[in-house]
């Protein structure tokens, strides 16, 4: 959807669908490294270690969607001076209510008894 959406201002790859490592992958398709100027990352996966920032030295800004950036090394973006940005707090008030429907669903045994039904109504 954000590829579609943002095709006409920017270049997307997806490396990470790529059995190749990084450097394999950007030299088999022909991109010049230096030519990233942001990374967008879907989710905690792959982690952007010291190796990906060094691999790509026109790198500045990383942006991920995830509320955590321990899948990036910090410590190598700030000596390159990379920004970092992530999705924050954002998402904090959606997991606390799915926690809590949880809870109220396993103490009440409502699922359990969905599936027994269900399975009733089969068989």
């Amino acid at each position: 959807m954000l590829e579609a959406e943002c095709s006409h201002k920017f270049h997307f790859i997806n490396a990470s669908a790529s059995p190749l490592p990084l450097r394999q992958f950007l030299a088999a398709h022909h991109y010049e490294p230096s030519s990233f100027l942001a990374l967008l990352s879907l989710g905690a996966y792959p982690d952007i270690t010291a190796d990906v920032l060094q691999l790509l030295p026109s790198l500045s800004l990383i942006v991920t969607n995830s509320i955590g950036i321990d899948h990036i090394d910090l410590l190598e973006c700030r000596c390159k001076g990379v920004q970092v940005a992530n999705a924050g707090i954002v998402f904090s008030e959606d997991v606390v209510d799915v926690a809590v429907g949880l809870l109220i669903d396993v103490t009440r045994k409502k699922s359990l008894l969905i599936t027994d039904l269900n399975y009733a109504a089969n068989h």
